[in-house]
């Protein structure tokens, strides 16, 4: 058998095909990758003539900050050039934001070996699911002060149970927080604009933050970092510079642009969303959904843009 040289990094009919030149390549899980199920499947190609034994050892590592610990271990056989083999059951629906997964591999005989990560998980099918909000479509000309005039007399916008209501037209989503109801706290608002709902926070999700000691509101996402020795990074950034706000007694209203979200919108999309409360300690005292975890949008719920 020829020896596998090297491959060039290209996106195929979305077949990804790696630039390598050793003898063991891994093509999936990838890092920063999302498995959907609690089965962990390796997807690889190797030079068997590399291989002394034919096989491969693969170890997986569960990681949190300061801590690590090993969940199971496996060693395949390759009878061809590729093959996909499952290294073992994982048992958990959910693993990511300051946890994560590592996959390392050896070739017995051999001092051949390597690391990927981070890996986490978020199996939809077993996490909560919820729609917290639907955002009520006004018209597009409206402003933030047509929507802070609107607010006063509708009996038509949603109010979820963190205070919050939402509304939207072409041009903006308009954010409504009661005051009475986060009076004393801190609320963060997590949108996943793309509603990806992945293990690990991303460049795209966005967050909004009301602050009641200085009625003001803050917009930050995080660049994310990893590698061996310092693990998981999350490094806060702000974003928005074109989010407006206006407050009475009763009420915060927020406009936030459509291209500051990324989002061309229209009727009935659904994005991410997650509310968590935090009281004058920072301890999270209230999540919508209740599961929801912060740094992990897989968690998260979501909101339609309504007709």
């Amino acid at each position: 058998m020829k020896r596998l040289f090297s491959y060039v990094g290209v996106l195929i009919s979305g077949l990804a095909v790696y630039v390598s030149a050793s003898d063991v390549l891994i093509n999936s899980p990838l890092p920063w990758m999302t498995l959907r199920n609690d089965s962990l499947m390796v997807r690889l190609q190797a030079d068997t003539a590399q291989l002394p034994q034919n096989q491969i050892t693969f170890s997986v590592k569960h990681h949190s900050p300061g801590r690590a610990s090993q969940l199971m271990s496996n060693t395949v056989t390759m009878d061809d050039y590729s093959g996909e083999f499952l290294i073992g059951m994982l048992g958990r629906a959910q693993l990511g934001g300051d946890q994560w997964l590592s996959i390392e591999w050896n070739v017995p005989g051999t001092e051949k070996n390597d690391r990927l990560g981070p890996v986490g998980i978020a199996d939809l099918n077993l996490l909560e699911s919820k729609r917290i909000n639907k955002a009520l479509r006004v018209d597009d000309d409206s402003k933030l002060n047509d929507v802070v005039s609107f607010a006063k007399d509708s009996t038509l916008l949603e109010k979820n149970d963190a205070g919050v209501s939402l509304a939207w037209n072409t041009n903006a989503l308009f954010l409504m927080i009661h005051k009475s109801e986060v009076s004393g706290k801190e609320l963060k608002l997590g949108f996943d604009p793309k509603c990806g709902k992945y293990a690990f926070l991303a460049w795209a999700d966005r967050f909004i933050s009301y602050s009641t000691e200085t009625d003001s509101v803050l917009g930050t996402h995080y660049r994310r970092s990893y590698d061996d020795e310092e693990g998981l990074q999350y490094q806060k950034r702000v974003w928005g510079e074109n989010i407006e706000q206006i407050s009475n007694e009763e009420m915060v209203f927020v406009s936030i642009p459509w291209d500051e979200l990324g989002l061309i919108p229209f009727e009935e999309r659904v994005l991410g969303f997650a509310v968590f409360e935090y009281d004058s300690n920072q301890n999270l005292s209230v999540s919508l959904p209740q599961s929801a975890q912060k740094q992990v949008p897989g968690t998260w719920g979501e909101f339609i843009l309504q007709k």
